[in-house]
């Protein structure tokens, strides 16, 4: 079934849990338009729907009650004082340490055997074995130390809906590599969008070069980050979900050196996602001053990494398309299809890689193994990924050598064969004359398009907001 999502007039769709909801429209016999959750497809996680010509529809568009929910759902988390009540466990940490190093065996041993810090994952809090009763019938994690305070994502049972959460976590030397590749573009600034194991490597490991701001659906990271280095967000509507800590991601992106790493969910739609990318660039532009036009280069944009498999170039390119894939395998810890380590190991390594805004040139490999700087593109490549004379490009995107067809005029996969009948590669199993899917527009109901190219919806887009400024003078 064909959906299509409709991304107008966002901030007045009906709101849930997780801020504004988005308009999906099904295309068919059985055409309908309804609202669900932007950041949940799962109806366990969040069963919001209401059809589009529901006759409550004005009511349910009142955004209060939203606000008032979320609003007692994060006071019953920052009621706790989990912040403080991290930074107080970190403290008698540090001091039983320095016990310990002064050879204060009695200190020592009466400070450890006092301290004892757990985590309780079915009340998502850290607690102090004093408190060890209140979480009997929990399931707990004990006796944790300063390194795993600092670092939650190796305690933090990971959410893995690829729907929603999809918590998997970079391995160490994708988070290194990253980073470095950030430190040599001069940046100061990380903005992590669902990525708290860069976050956390930045705070514990480049501090000093490096300021980081995670933004994330997952609560559970108000037990160890400030309001300062965690907001509550939905990256599939930019919405701040914590009342007057907008302000927090205004001041953060007022630095023009900022960078945004964002790695969502596998599973959930590229549009509003994109929606997300242009609105943080407005923001980042509003905020520095600058026009969209102003000038060319890294020091006048938002440079964004966005984290996603290599064969989903071309829905993120239909809507950003200034976008390009940097050929840099992003591996999990966590998840068995996009990792290059241990038994787990794929035979082409990962398909993760990077779409970035960064022109490629400035983006630098050197010294990471699996990369060579290919003179003719200026730009660096995995090492199996061969510059094309043809193409005049180096045109690999799966970890595979890829082959030039001379009959398609382009290089394909080495699995597939060029079929006659289809006119195309394709792999040798297949049913030929199978019809593609074509594109359909859900505003003129022409075939080639889809909506948010449809140049009658651009004029009766740009009509509306002539119309809107018209009223709003009067």
């Amino acid at each position: 079934m064909n959906v299509d999502v409709i991304l107008d007039d966002l901030d007045n769709n009906p709101q849930c849990l997780h801020g504004p909801c988005l308009l999906f429209k099904t295309n068919g016999p059985k055409a309908k338009e309804y609202y669900a959750c932007s950041a949940s497809r799962d109806h366990k996680e969040c069963p919001f729907y209401v059809d589009a010509t529901d006759k409550n529809l004005k009511k349910l568009k009142k955004v209060s009650k939203w606000v008032a929910i979320r609003s007692e759902t994060i006071q019953n988390i920052i009621s706790k004082n989990p912040y403080k009540k991290y930074l107080k466990f970190l403290k008698l940490m540090k001091t039983c340490k320095n016990e310990n190093k002064c050879g204060e065996r009695r200190k020592a041993e009466k400070c450890n055997q006092k301290l004892s810090v757990g985590y309780c994952y079915t009340c998502e809090e850290l607690f102090e074995s004093s408190d060890s009763d209140k979480h009997k019938d929990c399931k707990t994690i004990q006796n944790l130390t300063e390194y795993d305070l600092r670092h939650p994502t190796e305690i933090l049972t990971p959410k893995e809906d690829s729907k929603t959460h999809a918590q998997y976590f970079f391995t160490n030397d994708t988070v290194k590599n990253i980073v470095l590749v950030l430190s040599r573009l001069g940046m100061e600034r990380i903005l992590c969008i669902g990525a708290p194991r860069i976050h956390e490597y930045v705070l514990n490991e480049c501090k000093d070069e490096f300021q980081s701001m995670l933004l994330d659906i997952d609560l559970k990271y108000y037990n160890f980050y400030s309001e300062k280095e965690f907001i509550w967000y939905n990256m599939f509507n930019n919405c701040v979900l914590k009342e007057g800590c907008l302000k927090n991601l205004e001041e953060f992106l007022s630095h023009e050196k900022v960078a945004v790493v964002m790695d969502p969910p596998f599973g959930g739609r590229v549009e509003p996602l994109a929606f997300t990318v242009n609105e943080l660039i407005r923001l980042y532009n509003r905020k520095n001053r600058m026009n969209e036009n102003d000038g060319e280069g890294l020091e006048k944009s938002l440079g964004i990494l966005w984290i996603f498999p290599y064969f989903m170039e071309v829905h993120i390119k239909a809507s950003l398309p200034d976008f390009r894939m940097f050929d840099l395998k992003i591996d999990y810890d966590n998840h068995s299809s996009f990792t290059n380590v241990g038994n787990r190991k794929r035979k082409f390594g990962s398909p993760v890689r990077i779409f970035t805004n960064i022109p490629l040139s400035q983006l630098n490999l050197e010294g990471i193994s699996g990369y060579r700087f290919c003179g003719s593109c200026g730009y660096w490549v995995a090492e199996e990924n061969k510059h094309c004379d043809d193409c005049d490009a180096c045109t690999s995107k799966n970890g595979r050598t890829y082959i030039h067809c001379y009959l398609c005029s382009r290089c394909v996969k080495p699995s597939y064969v060029h079929c006659r009948t289809c006119n195309k590669c394709i792999l040798p199993d297949h049913t030929c004359s199978k019809p593609e899917k074509e594109l359909s527009c859900f505003h003129c109901k022409g075939l080639g398009h889809k909506k948010r190219d449809c140049p009658e919806a651009q004029e009766m887009l740009t009509e509306n907001r002539r119309k809107r400024r018209k009223k709003k003078r009067n």
